[in-house]
């Protein structure tokens, strides 16, 4: 799937650089946090693209990572390895 897509310029250098040697595997948790943060929102992708959903910050935590995600609104974002997916949860951000 081409990630040009669905992520930014800059998502995609994130992709490469947290995982160069499985950048699929940190596509699909950045693609969790964008789909969690739009859950969170009420919506879904019905009205936003995923473009326009941007990742701004992720950081490694012991079990996964931790994003703050813009969908119109900022959303903290947790995602987690787990059986061979990722699983995300987000809520707006206090």
């Amino acid at each position: 799937y081409p990630f040009a897509r669905v992520f930014s310029a800059e998502e995609q250098r994130c992709i490469n650089t947290f995982d160069r040697d499985r950048p699929q595997l940190f596509a699909a948790a950045l693609w969790a946090c964008k789909e969690a943060a739009v859950k969170a929102r009420g919506t879904g992708f019905t009205d936003l693209a995923p473009l326009a959903v941007t990742v701004d910050l992720m950081t490694r935590t012991d079990k996964g990572y931790l994003a703050q995600v813009r969908a119109e609104t900022t959303y903290l974002a947790s995602v987690q390895p787990h059986n061979k997916l990722w699983l995300a949860i987000a809520c707006p951000e206090p």
